[in-house]
């Protein structure tokens, strides 16, 4: 973290009564603290955090759920939600209403394969260890199997849009955009990863 920048003045208050008398109090110190920075990534195992939440919805197993596998699998059948808990309302270290100057999502494709990806905002509290094809908590269903209502269960626009190589390496996004709509007020139910284009072979992150 770097401190911010700290400002002293001195000031006077001075008081007139109905007669035109003045006084002039002692001078008074005061002190402007500019707000801290910091840099921080948000990733289970690093500095205590354990804020990171993510599955996958299969096609092949409706009714089953993914949130305690090790990778997340990448392909037509298999549909990617993640989320990070940032702000402190929702167990994160980042104060709410903090402003945030970048945010960056990263997520490491261990296998071959190249394609292009959006992320998308989604629009439901879906939950890590309840999340299926067929719904985003017990008892809760999308509007369209496998998260894919436009609108309801993901966000039309998306946040992001970038491309991972061939070979294994991270896939990194700017998502600046919305983290700050976050620190304004705007849900975070996190992200789906939504593909766009490139080797429709299997993939893992």
């Amino acid at each position: 973290a770097v401190a911010g920048q700290v400002d002293a003045a001195f000031d006077t208050v001075v008081a007139i009564d109905n007669g035109g008398a003045s006084a002039t109090s002692s001078p008074v110190q005061i002190t402007v603290t500019a707000p801290a920075s910091a840099t921080l990534t948000l990733q289970d195992g690093l500095d205590g955090y354990a804020g990171t939440r993510d599955t996958f919805l299969s096609s092949y197993h409706p009714t089953m759920n993914f949130g305690v596998a090790q990778s997340l699998q990448e392909s037509s059948p298999y549909i990617d939600l993640v989320r990070f808990a940032i702000f402190a309302s929702e167990g994160g270290p980042v104060p709410d209403g903090a402003t945030i100057q970048s945010a960056t999502l990263s997520l490491y494709k261990s296998s071959w394969y190249d394609y292009t990806y959006q992320l998308v905002r989604m629009q439901r509290d879906w939950h890590e260890t309840q999340a299926t094809w067929q719904q985003w908590r017990t008892g809760q269903a999308w509007s369209a199997p496998g998260a894919n209502g436009p609108a309801t269960d993901y966000a039309i626009s998306p946040d992001a849009t970038v491309s991972v190589g061939w070979s294994p390496q991270w896939l990194t996004a700017d998502v600046t955009a919305a983290v700050q709509a976050m620190a304004l007020g705007q849900p975070n139910h996190g992200w789906r990863l939504l593909g766009v284009s490139g080797n429709s072979n299997a993939k893992n992150f």
